[in-house]
């Protein structure tokens, strides 16, 4: 079942890969950004966070731990409510890349 899932017309094994290097290549992008924007989580968080954005899940209640400056401590916060326009963007590119990449596989 799984050969044949990855056989799909001939490319099933080229989508999954595409899209796992997708998943992979945000996680680092986010893990990276994370650390500038003072957004302190475990390595796996992102990528489960990259995961979530590239199978349109849905986020559903998934917080983040934010550095708070003027409290000195760490908030939790919803992923949703973080401010940052580069977080922003690299959410809305990543979700531009789902339809990219299902877009081409369509069409051939």
């Amino acid at each position: 079942m799984l050969i044949q899932l990855l056989n799909l017309k001939g490319r099933g094994g080229h989508y999954v890969l595409l899209n796992l290097l997708s998943i992979f290549g945000f996680f680092i992008i986010y893990h990276i950004l994370s650390m500038y924007e003072n957004i302190y989580n475990p390595w796996y968080y992102w990528l489960y966070f990259s995961a979530i954005t590239q199978t349109t899940v849905g986020y559903s209640g998934i917080k983040t731990k934010y550095d708070d400056k003027e409290k000195h401590s760490y908030t939790d916060i919803s992923i949703l409510s973080i401010k940052s326009s580069l977080f922003k963007a690299c959410i809305m590119f990543q979700l531009l890349s789902i339809i990219l990449i299902n877009g081409y596989f369509l069409s051939t």
